[in-house]
């Protein structure tokens, strides 16, 4: 084990209670933030092996749902509020609490009654009237929205459909006129997704960053998060793998282990080439066009994600149906092609590229 998945047991096994505010704070007490925020605000990552030992130790400990809450935190919060700290002194007051472990934000970017694949079609914006400036609008399927602090929200300033019509900004999350709902707590819980209703008030200090470069910002920070849920899908992948491994060696069939049916073993073998692919990929450096390499990731890794969790489910037969088993992994593993993009649009960005993708060494 290496001095820093110790050091994340450790913490873990200080936190009095298993949510994300306790373990924030444990891993920031235990200096574990701090060395990983660089990693994710400037996006170099691929030959750093800190960032791997987190998740793989985090994954062998917490439920998905803990964990989608823990990647989206360190991905695209943290580094979009530090962005935005530059410039603001709210924004630069709360930075500081979230990387202490006082405070949780929650980005809210994907609006209720549009796909979160396209974006620039939000409608949650800001309305002027002649004495105040409002925000108005609903965002959905917001990660962390029932157990933050702070909501940092993507929201339209002008009409025109286009990257440069939105603002940050940065809300109480127990502002009036912010109604937040609970969504999928049976399914992914410790994720606290949310309905983000908003119909508040916003005052000056409360615009963050610079107007006009939200939605740019949150696309070049998106590449990041699809790298750390690469990172954590290989280990999730590894860890079931393993386990499966176990269980065929441990299982019993007539006179022998499942392990030794030769059929079973090519059909293991495949989620082992699978794995390693994904592990290849993730390491690549980022290639042109800009962002082209991110869809690429993302399709490959929910691709590498359902095929060997579906694998494993099935060689465990009865057994992937205990309670929190293979089978309840396999309906959460297929967030990996819904979040943060889904499959479809993304091929549909990777085949635009298709000219640039061919020539790339």
């Amino acid at each position: 084990m290496s001095d820093t998945a110790l050091r994340v047991r450790q913490a873990l096994a200080a936190s009095a209670t298993p949510d994300l505010r306790s373990l924030w704070r444990v891993l920031a007490e235990a200096g574990i933030l701090e060395e990983l925020r660089p990693l994710v605000s400037d996006g170099g990552m691929s030959g750093s092996a800190v960032l791997d030992d987190v998740l793989a130790e985090l994954d062998a400990q917490l439920p998905t749902g803990q964990m989608l809450a823990f990647c989206v935190h360190l991905a695209l919060a943290l580094p979009l509020l530090e962005r935005q700290a530059t410039a603001s002194p709210l924004a630069q007051q709360v930075f500081q609490r979230v990387l202490t472990g006082r405070c949780l934000v929650a980005v809210a970017a994907t609006d209720a009654e549009v796909s979160g694949s396209t974006l620039a079609s939000a409608v949650t914006g800001l309305t002027t009237t002649e004495s105040e400036l409002r925000i108005v609008g609903s965002k959905d399927w917001i990660t962390n929205a029932s157990q933050c602090d702070y909501l940092l929200v993507l929201s339209r300033h002008r009409p025109a459909v286009h990257f440069s019509s939105f603002r940050w900004v940065l809300l109480p999350a127990r502002s009036a006129g912010v109604e937040i709902v609970p969504l999928a707590r049976q399914t992914f819980p410790g994720a606290a997704l949310g309905r983000v209703d908003l119909d508040a008030v916003v005052t000056e200090e409360q615009l963050v960053g610079r107007s006009g470069r939200g939605l740019a910002e949150l696309a070049r920070q998106m590449q990041t998060e699809r790298l750390v849920g690469a990172i954590w899908a290989h280990a999730l992948c590894r860890r079931v793998l393993a386990d499966t491994h176990r269980f065929l060696v441990r299982r019993r069939a007539g006179a022998g282990p499942l392990w030794d049916n030769q059929v079973i073993r090519q059909r293991f073998a495949r989620c082992l080439v699978e794995l390693r692919r994904l592990q290849a990929l993730r390491r690549l450096e980022p290639t042109q066009p800009p962002g082209t390499s991110g869809m690429v990731l993302k399709v490959a890794c929910a691709d590498a994600v359902q095929l060997i969790i579906a694998e494993c489910c099935d060689l465990r037969g009865a057994d992937a149906y205990h309670d929190n088993g293979t089978a309840l992994l396999r309906s959460q593993s297929t967030m990996f092609g819904v979040a943060g993009g889904a499959t479809g649009a993304l091929l549909a960005g990777i085949a635009e590229n298709a000219d640039e993708l061919l020539v790339a060494r």
